[in-house]
């Protein structure tokens, strides 16, 4: 039971991380890419 717990609450983090990551980098490209449609329009 103990060990299952422990494996469950790994994976939740691990998923949890990727998951944040991958959002993370969503918002940054979004935000550079706006940039660069600013340059282009000025």
């Amino acid at each position: 039971m103990q060990l299952y717990t422990t494996a469950h609450v790994i994976q939740v983090f691990i998923l949890g991380f990727i998951g944040g990551f991958f959002i993370g980098g969503l918002l940054v490209s979004r935000i550079k890419f706006k940039k660069v449609i600013d340059k282009r329009i000025v």
